[in-house]
């Protein structure tokens, strides 16, 4: 479906015997075409919708580009396109749309081009959808890369004849990443361990009548998979290719959150198998993109639901990523995407004293020689004992903003029957719990280090009062100040003791504390 309100994208652009409905729309009016027709059965069985706007174009034209005048329209300009998000939204059809924003060239004075040596380049350009890494900021890009992006998202393959390029893959979430996102949607844990893995439903929304899942076996050999008895779970499918098992489950009753749906069952190797890549369908058809948590020897929290301790909360997925600012903007959006990998993230959790695990028993904790702390990233149980259930738990953290993170004392680690445990204390003043000692899972997803160790090259200011940047190591003679949301470029890590510093390009050093900033990708 193609929206536009410059004639000739219609008349002449796209060839008439094309698989495509058009709609002239006047000026500043194709946003709320496109609005409306979200909202229409049609749209559910469209792939592609493309709509082209005027509005900043003749703005750049008739006053100048980048001028007060402009910048003034540009945000009348975002608000109409908000309406779009909205209706995704609204719809629920942001959890399967890709969504592409982007200028057809730059602009300078009142004509096209950036600058006297660049012509058309510099353009804008930004992502937003489900499997979006929202926030961050993409190295390169053009207008030929549209295509191959979306081939991208579908897990298509790229023609030979197109000359465009997926410029920057770190823009799409591998699955197993989007729990970073918060989504209330139900989840899938695979829990390991030795020779067993059992998977289980968290979250649940809805009620699930199937699984499609991709299990990789990490070179292991399958030999069972076993259903629980009279649960009303048959396989539909089952397959093991490249090492990868192809699982397929119907449910003729919910399944528990409780209890694991299914149990894989191996006799040879010690790597973890790990799921991938899953969907759930519901009794009424929709198809869910699940979030996915890989565990081995139990190691990590569920609350009195069976759900995993990675935080499902609410999520914006009109957020986007861009890359370089420019001129007018078009607008594409296409259904349905899929993962892709992801950029590691740079949270390194600590490395406390390490101890030998005894086959499952208690084993004592050794003190740490040094004082560590970390942070909460998601919400975590903190619980009195090493066993966590509903009992044992002192209370929940809820999911934060980076500079609201949980701050706890690590104390030990302990190896039990249940996995490994951070022992800590709660350093959280306005907790009810502040100063009390107890413990927490070790998951990387949901703890990290307090400061940045490694692979920092720009980071934010997000301390709301801002920071000061110091001449020396050491933090004792000031240079300058820096307000929130200021952006810094780093030059090297450099650790004082037992803290981290961050020295700038120009010199100077700030804390490395991600309470205070946060990396920019």
């Amino acid at each position: 479906m193609v929206f536009s309100e410059w004639g000739p994208l219609i008349n002449g652009i796209v060839e008439p015997d094309a698989a495509v409905t058009s709609k002239y729309s006047v000026l500043k009016h194709s946003f709320k075409d496109v609005a409306d027709y979200i909202g229409q059965a049609e749209f559910d069985n469209t792939a592609l919708t493309y709509v082209q706007t005027d509005y900043m174009d003749h703005t750049g034209h008739g006053t100048g580009f980048y001028n007060d005048k402009y910048w003034h329209e540009y945000a009348a300009y975002d608000g109409l396109f908000k309406g779009i998000m909205d209706k995704l939204i609204a719809t629920g059809h942001i959890h399967d749309t890709l969504v592409i924003a982007n200028a057809d060239h730059g602009g300078v004075s009142r004509d096209h081009g950036q600058d006297t040596t660049e012509s058309n380049t510099n353009i804008f350009m930004a992502l937003g959808g489900e499997t979006i890494d929202n926030g961050r900021r993409l190295k390169g890009g053009s207008n030929a890369d549209i295509s191959p992006l979306i081939l991208h998202a579908l897990q298509a393959e790229q023609p030979a004849s197109m000359t465009g390029k997926v410029f920057d893959k770190s823009a799409f979430l591998d699955q197993t990443d989007l729990s970073k996102k918060h989504r209330d949607v139900e989840a899938i844990t695979l829990t390991q361990k030795g020779n067993h893995a059992d998977l289980k439903l968290g979250n649940l929304k809805h009620l699930v009548r199937t699984a499609d899942m991709r299990i990789n076996l990490a070179g292991r050999t399958l030999t069972d998979v076993k259903l629980p008895a009279n649960s009303g779970t048959k396989i539909l499918r089952q397959s093991v290719k490249n090492g990868v098992l192809t699982l397929t489950l119907s449910f003729d009753e919910q399944p528990s959150s409780k209890n694991g749906f299914v149990t894989l069952n191996f006799k040879n190797g010690n790597r973890p198998a790990t799921i991938n890549q899953a969907m759930i369908g519901t009794q009424t058809g929709q198809e869910i993109l699940v979030d996915l948590f890989n565990e081995t020897n139990n190691d990590h929290s569920t609350d009195n639901n069976g759900n995993g301790s990675g935080n499902h909360g609410n999520s914006n997925n009109g957020n986007q990523s861009g890359t370089q600012n420019g001129g007018s903007n078009n607008n594409n959006a296409t259904n349905k995407p899929d993962q892709k990998p992801s950029q590691p993230d740079n949270n390194q959790t600590p490395t406390p004293v390490p101890e030998k695990p005894n086959h499952g028993h208690q084993v004592k904790p050794t003190p740490s020689k040094k004082a560590k702390h970390l942070y909460a990233t998601g919400k975590l149980g903190f619980y009195k004992s090493t066993h966590f259930t509903k009992s044992t738990l002192h209370r929940w953290f809820k999911a934060a903003k980076q500079n609201l993170w949980p701050r706890f004392s690590l104390l030990n680690r302990v190896h039990t029957k249940d996995g490994y445990r951070y022992k800590v204390k709660d350093l959280n003043r306005k907790s009810k719990t502040f100063n009390k000692v107890g413990y927490i899972t070790t998951n990387k997803r949901l703890v990290t280090a307090t400061e940045y160790t490694s692979k920092v090259t720009r980071v934010k200011v997000i301390a709301p009062k801002g920071l000061n940047s110091f001449r020396d190591k050491g933090l004792s003679k000031k240079a300058s100040h820096y307000n929130a949301k200021a952006k810094l470029s780093v030059k090297r890590i450099v650790k004082d003791g037992q803290h981290v510093r961050l020295q700038l390009s120009n010199g100077t050093y700030v804390t490395a504390d991600k309470h205070q900033v946060q990396v920019m990708h």
